[in-house]
């Protein structure tokens, strides 16, 4: 079972950007100091790169065989920028799939000419 999160609000639109080589590279050097979830974050779409889809596809299989959840982040609409407590610091572009440690998490949903949008989810270990 997968852990989500949907959020209906009206706003702007955050672009997403392609990863790019130096996006990727950063995510290998994460992935080489044992920050699997930031490094998956740093590595999506990286596999597309030759030289960074071994990368990319091992950090995937570690975090599969790990204590860790996926916490799929949605938004109506997609494309905002949200972060999630588990991850500070980090935006990632909605729709986003991130890994979290059990329990309850906090997301935050940046919103055009307002506070942002808070929302909170429990995960269950394994999600």
């Amino acid at each position: 079972m997968k852990a989500w999160l949907a959020l209906g609000i009206l706003v702007a639109r955050a672009a997403a950007a392609a990863p790019d080589a130096a996006r990727c590279q950063a995510g290998v050097q994460l992935a080489e100091h044992g920050d699997l979830p930031r490094a998956a974050l740093y590595l999506d779409g990286c596999e597309d790169l030759p030289e960074y889809a071994h990368a990319a596809r091992d950090v995937r299989r570690k975090l599969e065989h790990s204590a860790l959840s996926t916490l799929d982040i949605e938004t109506t609409p997609p494309g905002l920028v949200a972060e999630v407590d588990a991850l500070p610091g980090e935006h990632v572009t909605t729709p986003a799939t991130v890994w979290v440690r059990a329990g309850h998490h906090v997301v935050h949903v940046a919103r055009a000419g307002g506070p942002p949008l808070v929302a909170t989810v429990d995960v269950a270990a394994h999600a």
